[in-house]
């Protein structure tokens, strides 16, 4: 159980590009000395440390390693990704509540490589879209249409033109293109019948946190 936390805690700091001092800070009264007993394998991650990486990186590494667990006689080219049961509305925002839950999906490693060019699975995660804002109705290919699943890469915070899953407000979860210009941040739609709107850092009424990018969606009907 320790090497499989201390790997999954090592490859979710690395994708960050954090060191142990750093990602422990990150993480508000966590010690250096505590990330540092977990990667090697000398301590286990507690339930309290798990609730702060969640808070922070949006990401279950308990839930995740007790999926794996049963999943380590799966075929070599087998990866699975973490699947959150949750919305990222593509409308006016989908209010978090309680901790989603959490399962995991399973794709084949080459699909992966070929979709989303990545040999770095650690820092992914799937949730579906709910609304039509991301939907042109002319079915371009970056169209999001309700109901897809939208696969993030939480690595992948920055981008004009591009679209992103945002946390508003530290409460409503939402999928939107993004586009800065000066200090003035886009959020637009693929339907125009939604209106584009304007973010600034003076503005204390309006915070915005780039959870990732989504790099694929797709309907149910490929799983």
């Amino acid at each position: 159980m320790k090497e499989l936390q201390a790997q999954k805690l090592k490859e979710l700091r690395t994708a960050l590009k954090l060191t142990q001092e750093e990602f422990a800070k990150s993480l508000d009264e966590v010690s250096k000395s505590l990330i540092n007993s977990i990667e090697s394998k000398d301590r286990n991650i507690s339930e309290n440390l798990n609730q702060k990486i969640f808070e922070k990186y949006h990401r279950n590494l308990l839930e995740e390693i007790n999926k794996e667990k049963y999943c380590q006689h799966a075929p070599e080219n087998i990866i699975s990704i973490p699947f959150y049961r949750i919305a990222a509305a593509a409308g006016s925002g989908t209010v978090l509540t309680d901790e989603p839950e959490c399962d995991m999906m399973y794709f084949d490693k080459k699909i992966l490589e070929t979709i989303i060019k990545t040999d770095n699975y650690s820092h992914l995660h799937i949730i579906h879209a709910q609304g039509d804002s991301m939907d042109s109705g002319w079915n371009q290919p970056d169209d999001i249409k309700d109901g897809d699943f939208l696969m993030i890469d939480t690595a992948q915070t920055t981008g004009n033109n591009q679209v992103f899953v945002i946390l508003v407000n530290n409460s409503e979860l939402r999928v939107k293109r993004l586009f800065k210009k000066g200090e003035t941040l886009y959020i637009s739609s693929n339907n125009p019948k939604y209106k584009e709107e304007t973010y600034t850092p003076d503005n204390s009424d309006f915070e915005i946190k780039v959870i990732g990018k989504v790099v694929w969606n797709f309907s149910k009907g490929l799983v």
